[in-house]
């Protein structure tokens, strides 16, 4: 009877163990990539998301400018690719270390109010109500701002990930400490995993 308790409890005990590395494996995965800014980032090089991004941009803002009356062309040189880059990896090392996260378009607005000036003077359009001009501007650099701003779910797990980590650390040392400790409880244990 003793030998039959000591075979079930080394096997609880491995199977037990066995699901903590499992587990503490796949966080450790976890948290060296899809945790980390630098993967992120290496992914969207690799997928050439920018450039998707800049397109999606583009045509988003498109439908405005033409229900306003203004050509496409107006958009032209208000914002690059290397400025959408620059903002998306600011935006995502910003996440990740904890700072705050807001895109500045600030830039992109100047260049899309004198981009609009330059338009209505060659034109020779008065402005009559310079607000709904602002807000224009104001409705293209919030497109802008939504298009590049990455939902950060990752980072309100990340705190929950560490933490599973640790507990299942912790759980795995404290089950290496008892296996040792029934070495000497049970002493044929290796015995028989050896035969298995």
């Amino acid at each position: 009877m003793n030998k039959k308790l000591n075979l079930i409890l080394n096997y609880l005990l491995i199977f037990v163990t066995s699901l903590i590395l499992l587990s503490l494996i796949g966080l450790i995965l976890t948290k060296v990539t899809v945790l980390r800014p630098n993967y992120i980032i290496k992914v969207m090089d690799k997928t050439n998301y920018y450039q998707l991004l800049f397109d999606d941009i583009k045509t988003e803002m498109s439908y405005y400018t033409n229900q306003s009356g203004f050509n496409d062309d107006i958009l032209d040189d208000t914002f690059t690719l290397n400025e959408i880059k620059v903002s998306l990896k600011t935006y995502i090392n910003n996440i990740y270390s904890g700072k705050k996260t807001v895109i500045d378009t600030s830039n992109f607005e100047t260049k899309l109010n004198n981009k609009i000036d330059n338009y209505l003077e060659s034109e020779n359009f008065t402005i009559a109500n310079r607000k709904e001009l602002d807000d224009f501007v104001k409705e293209m650099a919030k497109i802008y701002e939504k298009k590049i701003i990455v939902t950060n779910y990752l980072t309100k797990f990340s705190p929950l990930i560490n933490k599973l980590m640790y507990h299942c650390q912790n759980n795995f040392f404290k089950i290496q400490k008892i296996h040792v400790k029934s070495q000497f409880i049970f002493p044929n244990f290796y015995k028989t995993i050896i035969h298995f």
